[in-house]
């Protein structure tokens, strides 16, 4: 799929955008973080907002793998195994969570804005679809709509995991979430 080289890029963009933001990531700071000549990444990128797209499309990709798994589990197990994976995700690349959810970085670029927009779209839908089985089946209270629920649990996890890049990624990711989902599930249960 990708080269080698393109692999270097993309992985060493979004380091620079973990350690110094959008504005750091630049083809000179990246040809020069990389070693190489600011005319070999455009060889293989055209700008910078395309190697963006392409780090956002990576990302998207991933996700929605996640989001055909967990058909013979229960729901909680379903929300369970989709954070897991996520949170697995940022714990492995902690520099692909400043990207991802730092999207009004992207708001100058309509496509970057609109790519990062459809994925925490696709993501939240899948949540509230699982939460709307759960409240069906009598497993999650029926008395708060699950587009709040949704929200509150969407809402935690990101802060969650800003958290934890604030703190230098030390503790471990994925306990952490378990023991966030366990309350959440603590206060929807029915």
């Amino acid at each position: 799929m990708f080269s080698e080289r393109q692999k270097e890029i993309l992985s060493t963009s979004v380091e620079i955008i973990a350690e110094k933001g959008i504005q750091g990531l630049t083809i000179k700071n990246l040809s020069k973080a990389i070693g190489v000549s600011e005319a070999a990444i455009y060889r293989h990128f055209d700008s910078k907002a395309n190697i963006l797209m392409t780090i956002l499309k990576l990302f998207e990709h991933e996700s929605n793998k996640f989001l055909k798994n967990g058909t013979n589990m229960n729901p909680s197990e379903k929300i369970i195994d989709f954070f897991n994976k996520m949170l697995t995700v940022f714990q492995a690349s902690p520099s692909i969570a400043s990207v991802i959810f730092a999207e009004e970085i992207f708001h100058n670029d309509a496509s970057l804005s609109g790519l990062i927009n459809s994925i925490m779209k696709n993501n939240q839908d899948y949540v509230n679809n699982i939460i709307k089985d759960g409240q069906n089946l009598k497993i999650y209270r029926n008395d708060i709509s699950s587009d709040h629920l949704t929200l509150y649990i969407s809402g935690a996890m990101r802060l969650l995991v800003k958290d934890w890049r604030n703190e230098n990624s030390k503790d471990d990711l994925i306990l952490k979430g378990e023991s966030l989902l366990n309350t959440f599930f603590n206060l929807i249960k029915s």
